[in-house]
């Protein structure tokens, strides 16, 4: 567990500053710009998922196996997939049920949080650190021995 300990801390740190990012371009979007609250999460979703990208790619899983052009269509795929899911929740937690929009941003936002380390670790930078317990070795279809 220890050797998770470097890349779960780089991403509670990206968590911490997306997080602040996410709420600000939100309340930005919409307290300034006049947009829609939801518009304004949507564009802010939008803006993130590049700045994610560049951060699990090289701070979080800095041994990340595979090319950046590979990696960056899986995390797009799978960013799509989360933020999807994120935004779905979020219209029904604050349009649906009329909780103020930054508490539902930061419910939605804290939820996700360990599926993605968990799923984007293993499955889209294939981190040897999360993937040793496999039935592969890491990076290849070669079985353990």
């Amino acid at each position: 567990m220890k050797p998770l300990a470097r890349p779960a801390s780089w991403m509670a740190v990206m968590s911490g500053v997306s997080f602040g990012l996410n709420l600000g371009i939100t309340a930005v979007g919409h307290e300034w710009l006049g947009l829609s609250e939801e518009l304004a999460f949507f564009l802010s979703i939008a803006t993130l998922m590049v700045i994610n990208f560049l951060a699990y790619r090289y701070l979080i899983f800095e041994d990340s196996e595979g090319s950046v052009a590979e990696q960056a269509i899986r995390f797009l795929a799978t960013a799509i997939g989360f933020r999807s899911a994120e935004y779905l929740t979020f219209l029904a937690v604050h349009t649906w049920l009329g909780v103020h929009y930054l508490l539902a941003v930061t419910g939605v936002l804290g939820f996700s949080f360990v599926a993605k380390f968990l799923f984007f670790g293993r499955f889209v930078f294939r981190s040897p650190l999360l993937t040793r317990g496999s039935s592969t070795n890491p990076g290849t279809s070669e079985p353990l021995e």
